[in-house]
């Protein structure tokens, strides 16, 4: 769930930053807050603090009709190394033992 909601907010922010218009803007804003709201709590928690850094920099530009052309990359860049870090470790999750539960060698 978490990678494939990353992997949606990674398009709606592409897509802002190959055209940005006013709507592909808001999309940005709207998805930037139902991720916070609703997936961001499946991240590590050492992950929060970047990704609402970001995001609301990016937020408050746009709201402010600023110019948000860097912040739009700093957050795709953001999100691409989280989402790689992320599917590194729902690889992992299946190979590894679950906690408690010990490896045994054949």
């Amino acid at each position: 769930m978490l990678c494939n909601d990353l992997s949606a907010l990674l398009r709606v922010v592409r897509t802002a930053e190959h055209q940005p218009s006013p709507e592909s803007l808001n999309q940005v804003v709207q998805a930037a807050l139902t991720f916070r709201d609703n997936s961001m709590h499946y991240l590590m928690y050492r992950d929060w603090r970047g990704y609402e850094r970001l995001a609301l920099a990016l937020i408050a530009a746009i709201e402010a009709n600023s110019d948000s052309k860097d912040l739009l990359h700093q957050f795709n860049c953001f999100l691409e190394l989280l989402y790689g870090h992320v599917k590194m470790r729902a690889v992992l999750k299946d190979t590894l033992p679950s906690p408690g539960e010990e490896q045994v060698e054949e």
